[in-house]
């Protein structure tokens, strides 16, 4: 069964290319129960839309897109893990949410059922969706599903972030484009990665500006950094039990906290992570 889904804004992005943002009422394991924004490059949006009867051929026509070295510039503004290939060099994987072939199963299922409302920033759609999600009892919003709020102009990323607190949602957020959107310090974490011979250096450079940080650590680290306290997720995945978002009490919700996660993706290689335990046992 699909997400509901809709088109609230179609424009340019920050950068003059053109995004599609949608806001899909549901969550996912790792969340829980919340309403998501996603950003699509607006090519590969009308393309899929246009020319895929399946959601197993719209998955192979988002990757391929994505893949391309321009395929996620509209959509994230580039990042390390959208290169698998430099991502791999400094002991990191690939994005998860826009370079798996399972986990774009969602990206493209909202794609092909969003209702689309046209060209424009629709502030009614937005607060539609969201009255209809605290009806449902979701009281976060994530941003971003896939894509990145921090590649929209300041005044769109900043109506989104101030409509969805209006209405009592608080943020589940996150930004690779944390240095270009200080506006969004304090609904987002700024996301850091460590890279080779420079475990926590990016988290650092964020903190110095006033960012609570989301920082993914290769399973090489083999240090603790004492300003980083271990996702809530990872610890208790790795004591054994279940977890998502919601049971929390420090969310990345641009409220000063800071975090730590190693080899963020899919195919996580936690047995082989040093500093790891260490965390744990702190």
């Amino acid at each position: 069964m699909s997400k509901q889904s809709a088109v609230f804004f179609r424009g340019d992005n920050r950068d003059g290319l053109p995004v599609v943002g949608t806001i899909t009422l549901g969550g996912n394991k790792g969340t829980g129960p919340c309403v998501g924004i996603a950003i699509f490059d607006a090519f590969i949006f009308d393309k899929i839309r246009e020319t895929c009867d399946s959601t197993k051929q719209a998955r192979h026509v988002y990757m391929e897109h994505n893949k391309t070295p321009d395929g996620l510039k509209a959509a994230c503004g580039g990042c390390i893990f959208g290169k698998p290939e430099v991502a791999k060099k400094h002991g990191l994987g690939g994005c998860y949410a826009q370079l798996n072939f399972t986990t774009v199963m969602e990206a493209v299922g909202i794609i092909m059922n969003a209702k689309d409302n046209g060209e424009g920033f629709h502030v009614e759609v937005l607060q539609g969706m969201l009255t209809a999600a605290s009806v449902m009892g979701f009281s976060d919003l994530r941003s971003s599903i896939v894509g990145d709020t921090g590649i929209l102009t300041k005044e769109v990323g900043t109506t989104i972030m101030d409509t969805a607190k209006s209405m009592g949602f608080s943020i589940l957020g996150y930004t690779h484009q944390w240095h270009r959107s200080p506006w969004l310090q304090d609904t987002h974490q700024a996301s850091t990665q460590s890279v080779n011979g420079n475990a926590y250096g990016m988290a650092h450079k964020a903190q110095s500006q006033g960012w609570g940080v989301f920082h993914v650590a290769s399973v090489d680290v083999d240090t603790v950094d004492p300003s980083l306290d271990l996702c809530f997720k990872q610890d208790m995945k790795m004591r054994g039990f279940e977890a998502n978002c919601q049971g929390c009490e420090e969310k990345c919700d641009g409220s000063g906290f800071q975090k730590v996660v190693f080899d963020h993706s899919n195919s996580a290689r936690l047995k082989r992570s040093k500093a790891l335990p260490m965390y744990q046992a702190a």
